[in-house]
């Protein structure tokens, strides 16, 4: 495993903090009773989501701070990639290629050839954000 492979946790636990926080559409109603939830203890898991378990919310926050410094574009990936509502486990390997190019799409590329490497590369920069903002801590 790499280093890059380690870190990939935090940022799934980035991403499920993040969905949770900032969904659309949401009454006044809604947000009270889940911040009421989250006080409480309650885990609030996005549906069919993967990576079910608590939330790290004081790391997932270094990260949405750190992630804030990216260029637009490494930003945007990051966001397709994690913030997509849908839960990234395919049937099949034709099923993953089919998100990968709607992915692409969203980023306005015209092929998803060089999706994982786009991926690859706002990864590493965010762990490096990251790495040096723990080291000035």
């Amino acid at each position: 495993m790499t280093e890059l492979d380690d870190f990939r946790p935090r940022i799934r636990n980035w991403s499920r903090a993040f969905r949770n926080r900032r969904r659309q559409g949401t009454s006044p109603l809604e947000a009270v009773l889940r911040e009421l939830r989250k006080q409480a203890g309650v885990v609030e898991s996005w549906p069919d989501d993967p990576h079910p378990g608590r939330i790290d919310y004081k790391d997932a926050d270094l990260l949405d701070q750190c992630a804030l410094r990216l260029s637009r574009d490494r930003l945007d990936v990051l966001r397709i990639e994690y913030l997509d509502r849908s839960p990234g486990i395919y049937e099949s390997e034709q099923d993953a290629r089919i998100a990968e190019r709607r992915k692409s799409r969203l980023l306005g590329l015209k092929s998803s050839k060089w999706w994982r490497s786009f991926v690859t590369d706002a990864e590493t920069g965010l762990m490096i954000l990251v790495h040096n903002a723990e080291d000035h801590l």
